[in-house]
């Protein structure tokens, strides 16, 4: 059975679902502390028993009659957690800076065990200095290439697969000790600039920013930088090499004349020849989520270090999430609900504590 959330005009799909579950909450009286920060488990015994918590300067704590949820959520924005568990860095993020993996500290500090640390949802995109979180790349048309740091193609820039585009950018470079396609870099002419935005507006936490229509106001800010030719683009870009950009293009250009990638394998109709006004812009791996935390069953339950139930401690959503190696597509929100339903159900059903 599939369901649908009716949303309001201007709402994007998430904002609608959001909205439906929070008149829920308002509707059942359900008090929720707001701008309050989770700061240990508090145990007793064996079994978690409520949270200790800091609101305006002030430590309170919170006990539970029957259980604990923990559900918040990623890691997007904790560099330490990225270092140590990611294949590839730097690695940016679409969403909100405070997703800083504090659940899975709360949950490692009652001993849980972890899952899925290696596994993620990572588009590509841009990130600039004014803005905590990234912009995703969103192409109008199909002038455009993706080269690495020496000004090298490396893929069928138009057969990625968007959740697991981070993967064509994790390879390591031994000789030069690098991650030599973090960043890459976007190239593209004049009539896909004109052709309109190149990012999807209305995505993540920059949605309220008005990218233009053609992509004029991002090279005033010095965002998108332009060339006249190879030597002048590779050098606003910090390529390593412009002889190599140029043989780059024209391979390219060979391509889109024959009709045929033989290298990349891009389909005839998407090799579109490039004009002589170039731009481009740094391309870097951006999360739209992390999917690892603390292990659960199938009841909800998180699992110590031996694979037993952390009793009356209970994870949901993306925070240990199911996902492993491949992420597919939708499937956060579908676990987000379901996982919710079953930990809550679960930890419902436990014996009040007196």
């Amino acid at each position: 059975m599939r369901y649908g959330v009716k949303g309001k005009e201007g709402e994007l799909g998430g904002e609608s679902l959001w909205c439906l579950l929070s008149q829920n909450v308002d509707q059942r009286n359900i008090q929720v502390y707001r701008q309050t920060i989770a700061k240990r488990l508090v145990r007793s015994g064996d079994k978690v028993v409520g949270v200790e918590t800091e609101q305006g300067g002030r430590r309170l704590k919170v006990r539970a009659r029957r259980g604990i949820i923990l559900s918040t959520g990623g890691f997007e924005y904790n560099e330490a957690m990225k270092r140590d568990y990611f294949s590839g860095y730097p690695i940016y993020a679409f969403g909100h800076s405070g997703n800083q993996g504090d659940g899975l500290k709360l949950a490692q500090d009652v001993g849980a065990e972890l899952w899925h640390m290696k596994a993620l949802a990572a588009p590509m995109g841009y990130k600039f200095p004014e803005y905590d979180a990234a912009f995703i790349m969103w192409m109008p048309a199909y002038g455009f290439i993706i080269v690495d740091q020496q000004g090298r193609r490396f893929c069928n820039e138009t057969g990625l697969e968007k959740y697991s585009m981070w993967m064509e950018v994790a390879c390591f470079d031994m000789g030069g000790l690098r991650f030599a396609r973090i960043p890459s870099h976007l190239i593209f002419d004049e009539k896909t600039r004109l052709r309109g935005p190149i990012t999807r507006a209305g995505h993540g936490a920059n949605r309220d920013y008005k990218w233009s229509d053609d992509n004029s106001e991002e090279i005033r800010r010095g965002w998108i930088v332009g060339g006249r030719d190879p030597e002048e683009l590779a050098c606003g870009l910090g390529i390593d090499s412009a002889r190599q950009l140029g043989e780059t293009l024209t391979a390219y250009r060979k391509a889109c004349r024959t009709g045929k990638d033989e290298e990349f394998g891009r389909s005839r109709e998407t090799l579109v020849e490039l004009g002589e006004r170039l731009y481009g812009v740094p391309l870097w791996p951006c999360l739209f989520n992390t999917q690892g935390g603390p292990k659960r069953n199938a009841k909800g339950q998180i699992l110590d270090a031996w694979g037993s139930p952390i009793k009356r401690l209970y994870g949901a959503g993306e925070l240990g999430s199911i996902w492993g190696f491949l992420y597919q597509s939708g499937g956060n929100l579908g676990e987000c609900l379901a996982s919710g339903r079953m930990a809550g159900l679960h930890a419902a059903s436990e014996i009040p504590l007196t």
